[in-house]
């Protein structure tokens, strides 16, 4: 079986897209507390979708929560993950000028991701604290056990 451009799960940037998660998160904090302050209905909800992805986020960064990896597997993908971005930076596009440069950040960053969804496979492995195999495992795109075969048959 042909795989062609294939990186693999262990590339050597994996810290840069890590620091780039953690920095989404960031800005979606700073973006939901601008959006709290203003005090009207719907800038408050707004605010508060923003501190919950920015929870989802840095739980997906920091650790692997079962219900996130069995609920949310797009967000184990580049393009899940890139797509997701671009609707958050959509969202808090809004008047403070802070908004803006945060919404224009983090919407370059979903495009970037989107991009290496079709350049590069999967950036994070299945299961984290499983042992590693004798042979390197393969996963495919999908966070699905049928497609991980040994790094020997790719």
């Amino acid at each position: 079986m042909a795989n062609d451009g294939y990186v693999g799960n262990d590339t050597g940037l994996s810290w840069l897209f890590r620091l780039l998660n953690i920095g989404v998160a960031g800005l979606l904090a700073a973006a939901g507390v601008f959006f709290v302050i203003t005090g009207n209905f719907q800038p408050i909800v707004i605010g508060i979708l923003c501190f919950l992805f920015t929870v989802m986020i840095l739980a997906l960064e920091l650790s692997r929560p079962w219900p996130l990896q069995h609920h949310c597997g797009f967000l184990f993908m580049f393009l899940g993950r890139g797509v997701l971005y671009l609707l958050l930076g959509v969202l808090i596009l809004d008047s403070p000028l802070f908004n803006i440069i945060s919404g224009i950040i983090i919407i370059v960053i979903g495009v970037l991701f989107c991009i290496m969804h079709f350049t590069s496979f999967e950036l994070y492995s299945r299961d984290p604290h499983a042992p590693s195999p004798v042979h390197p495992v393969v996963a495919y795109p999908a966070m699905d056990s049928r497609y991980n075969l040994p790094a020997a048959y790719v």
